[in-house]
């Protein structure tokens, strides 16, 4: 049987604008695009995963806004569950909203607002936990969430038997005994260096991360280069990206995360969930945008005997 991914995390109405070049300090340019589209980490490793075959239920924040109303017809669009955390009584929401600028070799920055995403709790987690238990094999976070809530979900995750997989982007600061609860922590290049930083560690061995904070699997992803797996089982293994042109690398990142979980809660060891999600990973950045550039036949793991989670936001 299939086990249930919970991805809790945000969701953010992304703005982009296509631009020749990104801009310099000071400098004004003209964008020659813009799109409307579904962002945030947690509504993008939801969205992938669940296009994976996974059955997957995302855990997330609203406003009481016009993007709200927009954001729950693009969540709606993919076949997972969506539970809203409540708004408090009279309480005024903002949603999540993120500002891109895209140049045409594929490289981005981007300006988050996080609005009511940074209300989202560990309680609010815990609640969708239970309601989920006897079929949830993973839980997702991200660091766009609190310490606070980052290091209770984990903990009530444990309590269920359920593993963890945190994606720490952007970096923070959790205890170290947060860490050793987790199945399997993924980060980039410079996310590894500020955890090994917050540490006293060296900056230059990702082995040497690995074994102090005693996490059961560490993703060190390389871009377009790929990704390095680190596990207690085996020696670690290098899985390379396939070269591919670049339109947009937004939520390429996410996509690895949401489509690797995906692959494990359908049963498929670490090392072939890794490279799937990677190859997966790089088909994303040939067409422009983060969840809508995601693809079933490419996502897909396999052929699935079970279903995914009935679609739809509460």
């Amino acid at each position: 049987m299939n086990g249930t991914v919970i991805v809790a995390g945000s969701t953010n109405f992304d703005r982009t604008l296509r631009v020749p070049a990104l801009p310099a300090e000071g400098e004004t340019v003209l964008a020659d695009g813009y799109a409307e589209s579904l962002g945030g980490k947690g509504a993008n490793q939801a969205s992938a995963c669940s296009l994976t075959g996974a059955p997957t239920v995302f855990a997330t924040c609203l406003g009481n806004d016009q993007p709200a109303v927009q954001l729950r017809c693009w969540l709606a669009d993919f076949p997972m569950r969506t539970e809203v955390q409540p708004l408090p009584p009279a309480g005024e929401g903002v949603s999540g909203q993120a500002w891109v600028h895209a140049d045409v070799r594929g490289t981005n920055f981007i300006t988050v607002l996080a609005g009511v995403n940074s209300t989202l709790s560990g309680t609010f987690v815990d609640s969708v936990l239970n309601a989920q238990m006897g079929n949830t094999t993973h839980l997702v976070l991200q660091g766009e969430n609190s310490a606070c809530m980052l290091e209770h979900s984990i903990e009530a995750a444990r309590n269920h038997g359920v593993a963890t997989v945190l994606n720490l982007a952007p970096p923070l600061s959790l205890n170290v005994e947060a860490f050793r609860q987790l199945d399997t922590l993924i980060v980039n290049q410079h996310e590894a260096t500020h955890i090994a930083r917050d540490f006293g560690l060296s900056t230059q061995g990702h082995q040497t991360l690995f074994e102090h904070l005693g996490v059961t699997r560490l993703i060190v992803t390389l871009g377009s280069q790929g990704a390095v797996l680190y596990s207690c089982e085996e020696d670690a293994l290098r899985v390379r990206a396939p070269s591919v042109a670049v339109v947009d690398s937004a939520g390429a990142g996410d996509a690895l995360v949401g489509v690797y979980v995906g692959g494990l809660a359908l049963g498929k060891q670490p090392e072939e969930a890794l490279r799937h999600a990677v190859a997966a990973a790089s088909d994303s950045t040939l067409r422009p945008g983060a969840s809508e550039s995601y693809q079933a036949n490419t996502f897909r793991v396999g052929e699935s005997l079970g279903a995914p989670a009935n679609g739809g936001v509460s």
